[in-house]
C-alpha cells in the first residue's frame, strides 16, 4: 500500500473564496516558508507562511470531495509500528520515516504548500542514506546513493489563489541502494535489455545470461 494518501485526481477549487473573479490578496510583508529550498525541495513545519485560512476554508466548503478524494485512512501511529517492526538490516543504512511535508518544490521549481490539515493528512514514507556516498556493506567498487521517486500530492499556491487547490507532482528521497561503478561494460548493456541469439528452428529466443562478475572476481 502507498503511503501518500491522496488520489492521483486533478483537483481544482473553486468558490466565493478562491474566485478569480476576486483580486490577489497581496501583501509586501508576506512572510516566507521557514526552510531553506536551496538545499532541499521540501519543509516538514508549516512556519507563519503556512495559508491556515485558505486552506480550512476550502476544506469546509468541500468536505463530501475531500472524503473522496482521500477514501479510507490509516493511522499514522499504525504506519510508524509497521516501519519499527522492520528488523531487516540494509547495506546501506537509512533512516526510515512517514512525514506529513507542508512545503515542497514542484517539478517545476514553485514553492508550493501542501494540503495537511486534520483529519486530511498527507504523509510521505521514505528511507533517507545515512552515510551517503560510503561504501558501508556494499561490494567494493559501489557505494550508498540516495535515490528519489515522484509523489502526487494536493497543493496550494499563496502566491495565486485563483488555482485553489490542484494536485501537482513533488519529488522526495525514496530509498537508499548501493550503486556501483566497476562493473564491465558488456555486463552494463546486458543488464538493461539483454541480447538475444537468432532464432531456433522452433522459433524460440536463446537470452544469453551474462557472466556472475561478482563471484568470479571475488571467488
Amino acid at each position: 500500500m502507498k503511503l501518500t494518501l491522496c488520489s492521483a485526481v486533478l483537483v481544482s477549487g473553486y468558490d466565493s473564496y478562491t474566485s478569480c473573479s476576486r483580486p490577489l490578496r497581496t501583501s509586501k510583508s508576506r512572510a516566507s516558508p521557514p526552510c531553506d529550498f536551496r538545499f532541499q525541495s521540501w519543509c516538514t513545519i508549516p512556519g507563519s507562511a503556512y495559508p491556515w485560512h485558505a486552506v480550512r476554508r476550502f476544506v469546509h466548503e468541500n468536505q463530501g470531495l475531500m472524503r473522496r478524494m482521500y477514501g479510507d485512512q490509516r493511522q499514522i501511529s499504525l504506519l510508524r509500528a509497521e516501519i519499527e517492526s522492520n528488523d531487516v538490516e540494509n547495506a546501506c543504512p537509512v533512516k526510515e520515516e512517514v512525514v506529513a511535508p507542508f512545503w515542497a518544490n514542484n517539478t517545476r521549481g514553485e514553492v508550493l504548500a501542501l494540503l495537511n490539515l486534520y483529519p486530511f493528512e498527507q504523509y510521505v514514507h521514505w528511507e533517507k542514506c545515512t552515510f551517503e556516498l560510503k561504501q558501508m556493506y556494499c561490494r567494493e567498487g559501489c557505494r550508498c546513493e540516495q535515490q528519489y521517486r515522484l509523489h502526487r500530492l494536493l497543493a496550494y499556491d499563496p502566491n495565486n489563489e485563483c488555482r485553489g487547490i490542484f494536485s501537482d507532482w513533488f519529488k522526495f528521497p525514496s530509498c537508499c541502494v548501493c550503486k556501483c561503478y566497476d562493473l564491465p561494460a558488456d555486463f552494463q548493456i546486458t543488464s538493461r535489455s539483454p541480447r538475444t541469439q537468432p532464432s531456433g528452428a522452433a522459433g524460440e529466443n536463446v537470452y544469453i545470461t551474462p557472466p556472475d562478475w561478482y563471484r568470479l572476481n571475488n571467488g
